[in-house]
C-alpha cells in the first residue's frame, strides 16, 4: 500500500526504486499500444510535444477528440495545448485565469511559432488548484462534455519562497501539484474511461 507520510520517502532506496521500477513496468502496455513498440524509440525526456503528437500520427490524427489541459495558458501546457490542437482536438485550456490569457493563447496557437493551427477548437475554462471547490465546479462542467478523450495535467507550482496553505490546508506545493489534480481525475475518471482512448 502506498504511504503519504514523510517516513516512508526517508526508508531504504530499494524500496523506491520498486515503486519506480512498477510504474515503468505499468506504462509500458501503453508505450507499446501508443507508439508500436514497448519502447517510445527517438522520444525522451527532451520531446517537444509536437514531437510526441507526430509521432502518434501527426496533424489531424485526434480529429474529432477532446483534449484538457491544466496549467494550458503558458509554457510547456501552451505547446502541448498547441500540439494537440495541430492533431485536429478541440482543446479545453484550464488556468486560473482565462480571461487574462485568452487572446495570448488564442494568438500563439492560431497564428505564432514555427507551426500555426489558424482553425484550432479553443475553450478556456477557470479552475484555481489551491481551491478544491474550483476542481469540482470543473469537473462538473467537463462531464457535461459528451466526451473527453485526452486528459493532461500540466499545472504545478514549485520553490515556493515561503510555506503558503490551499484553502483545505495542504501545502501548497502538494496541493495543487498532487491532490488537486488527483481530484480532478477522479472525478472525471468514468468518462475518461468510457472513451475507446480512454
Amino acid at each position: 500500500p502506498w504511504e503519504t507520510t514523510p517516513a516512508f520517502w526517508m526508508r531504504s532506496t530499494p524500496k523506491r526504486i520498486g515503486v519506480f521500477a512498477a510504474v515503468a513496468l505499468v506504462l509500458r502496455p501503453t508505450n507499446a499500444m501508443v507508439f508500436g513498440s514497448s519502447s517510445p524509440a527517438r522520444l525522451g525526456k527532451r520531446s517537444t510535444a509536437k514531437q510526441v503528437v507526430d509521432k502518434c500520427g501527426g496533424p489531424g490524427a485526434f480529429a474529432g477528440r477532446t483534449a484538457v489541459v491544466t496549467g494550458g495558458a503558458s509554457g510547456i501546457g501552451l505547446e502541448t495545448c498547441k500540439a494537440l490542437a495541430h492533431a485536429g482536438c478541440r482543446v479545453i485550456i484550464c488556468s486560473r485565469d482565462p480571461s487574462g490569457y485568452a487572446a495570448r493563447c488564442e494568438q500563439e496557437i492560431k497564428r505564432g511559432g514555427a507551426y500555426a493551427v489558424p482553425d484550432a477548437q479553443l475553450e478556456h475554462k477557470r479552475v484555481e488548484l489551491s481551491e478544491l471547490g474550483t476542481v469540482r465546479e470543473l469537473a462538473q462542467e467537463l462531464n457535461a462534455l459528451e466526451t473527453i478523450d485526452f486528459l493532461v495535467l500540466n499545472a504545478g507550482v514549485m520553490a515556493i519562497p515561503q510555506r503558503e496553505l490551499t484553502s483545505a490546508g495542504f501545502e501548497k506545493q502538494i496541493g495543487i501539484n498532487h491532490f488537486a489534480h488527483h481530484l480532478l481525475y477522479r472525478l472525471l475518471e468514468p468518462n475518461l474511461c468510457a472513451q475507446p482512448a480512454g
